[in-house]
């Protein structure tokens, strides 16, 4: 993956946040390795943050991994 955005707030500019853009066709949806990539990425580089933008939505696995990270801050 390469880097999309790297975001500083101007509120606290030590704070970095990752952004990855995915800008796939309406059928073809976002799969859970995305979302383990980017993870991936916030541990490598320590970022506090990681977002992914996408037009598409995310397929099965990627919305049961969504939701774990969610209630439990990492990966299964």
């Amino acid at each position: 993956m390469e880097l999309d955005l790297l975001c500083k707030s101007n509120a606290n500019i030590s704070k970095k946040v990752y952004v990855e853009c995915k800008a796939y066709q309406l059928d073809n949806k976002i799969q859970a390795d995305a979302i383990k990539n980017i993870v991936g990425i916030r541990e490598l580089e320590n970022y506090e943050e990681v977002w992914l933008i996408s037009l598409s939505e995310m397929g099965k696995e990627a919305k049961g991994l969504k939701e774990k990270i969610q209630n439990t801050g990492e990966l299964p």
